[in-house]
This record gives structure tokens, C-alpha cells and sequence, in this order.
């Protein structure tokens, strides 16, 4: 009748994580040491774990050739690239922004540096978090950084892919679904602060002491002058940063396969205006009326809120790579079609048209592969010296680049993955029990009776 004092308090309703990871991408801007120590004063709970730059080359490298401005972009597996990672990025980085260009184009190069290492980045998070079995993938941009980076990606010319890149909640299907989320993107930098300061965090956001524009302006590159401008508006006109956060949300991704032709056009204005899916939906609805033996809620014994929760991730947008036929080999985001003819069309890339020699590489031409924003990172207009031969010169990229390129007969079946057992090192709270009768030894993924799911399920209802 009584409870003993000493058996562990259970609660009622199931643990929403059993771990969080704070990923740190080891990019050269911020210590290792430092980061380990903000986090572990930020969360104490959570499991902070390094991550490097280079390791988008732990897999290989596969080594561009890039001809003169404008030129193709080949792909040549003949030519052995570097088999050290960090060596590999050094020799990219150096090849996007040249030790010997113009301070005219130092601004255009620091931009084409920015954001090749912003795709690694992202790349390096994406994976980890699969790697280690993350549920969730969670990014820190306030309604500021996302307006920054709607800007900039529309000045670069990504903003077919902004409606997936700066979505609020993703599902990324790759080697495993990943949910990624931005839960800050609606807050602006003071409410950040104010939360700070009331909960004694310290300082993790900071904020310019300038509200000049001239003053605080950065024109090193797009993506600074663009943060620089918000920063600016922030201070005076924040009203214009919540609009441009909140005009990037509603952004909606359409394929060009799907536009509409004039034909299709003609006939859904001459037919009726009840769309397919609610037809569909009204036959089907018919049909579970005259059969009495099927159920006709979807979500049976969950209760509304969890019915609820799940119609919510149902209509989460979905976007799988591998499957997208017009994915970048890149940014692994959708792509335009005709993107490197487009820009070929209505670019000066040479005064003597004839003088251009024919391609003596042969392979695939990553330009015609590319998205535009991705054809603008590889268009260096000067090579370095040393590395240049007959015109041309060799860039290493990453292997999933050439792998992406392949047909999907060639890919072969996705291997089905396992999560590891992963160490839990931070202390845990006393109070903190697994939802798992007798409790659980790691935190790794364990097989659960249909029993427990019920019982579980049944006391966060009830």
C-alpha cells in the first residue's frame, strides 16, 4: 500500500530525451577548451562533442579541374588528390581564395570562403547527429542570424533552396530521417538577452554597443555586410527583422518538374475547382461509411493531443537527397535546371570568345550538376601560380561529391543502420529514471515490449 522510501520515484509521464549532444564544428573561429567550458556551464547535463571541419574528406577526395573562368568544372578520379583531410580543405580553401588576388575581388573570395564553409558545416552536423542516433537536430539562429541569412542566400542567388534551408522544422532523410529544427527563429536578440539575464546564463548573445550602419558596417564579404545591415535595423527598426524572419517562413519549395503548363492551366480553369484531394478524401470517407469493420480514426487509443503531435510531424515538409533527381552534388539542396547555361548566356567570362580551347579533360562537368549558388563558389576568376598547369588547375572536394553523381541503380539499396551504443558520460540527475521497468544501463537504443509502450502511453494519458 505504502511506497518504500528507498525504491526510485518513477514519474507518470516518459522522459521526452535521454540525451543531448551539443555538437561543436572546430572551424578555427573559437578554442575547443572554450566551448567545452561555455557548454558545460550553459547545460552541465549535456554531452559536448568536438567535431572537425575537415572530416567531410575522412571518406576521400576526388580532384576538380577547373579551366578558365566561365569553363567546366571536371571531376577527374586519374588524378590521385590528397589523402590528409586537413590537407584536402587547406588546398580547396586556398584555390577559392588565392594568396595572390586582387583587393578588388578579396570581398567575392571571402564570400566564396564563407560559404563553402558553411555547406561543410552543416554537412559535418547532419551526419554526426545521424551518427549518433540524435532525434532532433537543433540550430541556435535568433530571428536576426535568420534574416541575415535569408538576405545573403538571396543575394547569392540560393533562394530556390531557402524554403528548405530556412525552414523552421525539416525532416532530412538520408541514411536515417533526421527532424531539423530552428525553435529560435522567431525570437528577436533582446528577448534572448532578457531570458539570459533572468535566468543568469551570462552573456551568450552579444549585441553591438553601435547603431550606425557606417560604423558597424563589414563589406568583407556578402554574408558580414548582410549581418551588418540587420544589426543596423535591429537597433532602430526591429519591427523590419521580425517582417524579414517572418516573410522567410512562409516560403514554400516548388519543383520546377511540377510547374504547371498552359495546358494544364486551361484545365483547371474550365473544370471544376474541387481539388484531387478532397475528391479522393470524399470517396474515401464513402468507403469507410459502408464498411463498418474498419476504423475510422487513423490514430487509434493515443487520445486527440497525441493525434494531434503526430498529424504535426506528418506535415512537417520531407526532403530526401538521394532521391531528389535534381539534387546538388554539393549543398545536397534541390538544384535549377539549366542553371550553368542560364549564367553562361549573360556572363562576359573572356574578351576573345574564339581563343577558348577545347576541353582536353574528359568526365562530368560538376558546372552543368551544380545549383547557381554553387556554380558562383567555384567560379574562381584567378588561380594561384604554383598550381596552375596548361590553364587549369585542381581543386580537391570531398568524396560524397562524385558518389552523389551516380545513378541510383549504381547506389545500390541503403544499408540499414544500427545505432551505436554511445557512452553517456555527463552526470546525471538523481532524480531523472528511464521509463523502462528496472531501469536501463546506457543510453543506447533498446527493444521495448508492446506491453511497456501501453502501460507508458496509458500513464502520461491518464
Amino acid at each position: 500500500m505504502f511506497q518504500s522510501r528507498n525504491q526510485p520515484y518513477v514519474p507518470a509521464r516518459a522522459p521526452e530525451f535521454s540525451r543531448i549532444d551539443a555538437l561543436f564544428v572546430d572551424d578555427g573561429q573559437m578554442p575547443i577548451e572554450e566551448a567545452r567550458e561555455r557548454v558545460a556551464k550553459l547545460a552541465p547535463n549535456a554531452t559536448f562533442v568536438p567535431l572537425r571541419l575537415d572530416s567531410v574528406f575522412d571518406a576521400g577526395s576526388i580532384s576538380c579541374i577547373l579551366e578558365q573562368r566561365g569553363g567546366p568544372r571536371w571531376l577527374n578520379d586519374d588524378r590521385p588528390a590528397s589523402d590528409d583531410p586537413a590537407s584536402a580543405l587547406l588546398a580547396l580553401l586556398q584555390v577559392i581564395k588565392p594568396e595572390n588576388t586582387p583587393r578588388t575581388a578579396i570581398p567575392s573570395a571571402q564570400s566564396r570562403v564563407e560559404d563553402i564553409r558553411k555547406m561543410f558545416m552543416h554537412r559535418v552536423l547532419r551526419r554526426a547527429a545521424e551518427d549518433r542516433g540524435c532525434a532532433a537536430l537543433l540550430y541556435g539562429h535568433s530571428a536576426a542570424r535568420t534574416a541575415a541569412l535569408l538576405l545573403e542566400g538571396i543575394s547569392q542567388g540560393a533562394g530556390h533552396k531557402l524554403p528548405m534551408e530556412s525552414a523552421s522544422s525539416l525532416w532530412w532523410s538520408d541514411s536515417r530521417e533526421l527532424l531539423i529544427v530552428h525553435p529560435l527563429r522567431s525570437h528577436l536578440p533582446e528577448e534572448l538577452q532578457f531570458y539570459e539575464a533572468s535566468h543568469g546564463l551570462g552573456t551568450v548573445h552579444q549585441r553591438s554597443t553601435t547603431s550606425s550602419y557606417e560604423t558597424q558596417a563589414d563589406k568583407s564579404s556578402i554574408g558580414r555586410l548582410t549581418q551588418s545591415l540587420i544589426d543596423s535595423l535591429q537597433h532602430g527598426v526591429s519591427s523590419t527583422v521580425s517582417t524579414v524572419a517572418g516573410t522567410g517562413s512562409k516560403l514554400v519549395y516548388r519543383p520546377d518538374r511540377l510547374w504547371q503548363t498552359h495546358s494544364d492551366t486551361t484545365k483547371t480553369a474550365q473544370g471544376s475547382a474541387v481539388s484531387l484531394h478532397s475528391t479522393l478524401s470524399d470517396k474515401e470517407n464513402k468507403q469507410d461509411e459502408a464498411d463498418p469493420t474498419k476504423d475510422s480514426h487513423p490514430f487509434p487509443r493515443i487520445g486527440a493531443k497525441g493525434e494531434g503531435l503526430v498529424r504535426a510531424a506528418e506535415n512537417i515538409q520531407h526532403y530526401e537527397p538521394g532521391a531528389e533527381p535534381n539534387a546538388c552534388p554539393l549543398c545536397s539542396y534541390p538544384a535549377q535546371r539549366g542553371a550553368s547555361n542560364w549564367r553562361q548566356a549573360r556572363s562576359v567570362t573572356s574578351l576573345h570568345p574564339g581563343s577558348a580551347t577545347p576541353p582536353t579533360t574528359q568526365g562530368i562537368d560538376l558546372r552543368t550538376k551544380l545549383c547557381y549558388s554553387c556554380i558562383q563558389v567555384l567560379d574562381t576568376p584567378e588561380f594561384p601560380a604554383q598550381t596552375q598547369e596548361h590553364g587549369e588547375v585542381h581543386a580537391p572536394l570531398p568524396r560524397y561529391v562524385a558518389d552523389a553523381l551516380q545513378p541510383r541503380s549504381k547506389k545500390g539499396p541503403r544499408p540499414k543502420q544500427y545505432l551505436p551504443e554511445i557512452p553517456y558520460d555527463a552526470p546525471q540527475q538523481k532524480d531523472t529514471v528511464p521509463h523502462v521497468s528496472g531501469g536501463r544501463s546506457s543510453h543506447a537504443s533498446m527493444p521495448v515490449s508492446r506491453e511497456a509502450m501501453h502501460a507508458s502511453v496509458a500513464s502520461y494519458l491518464l
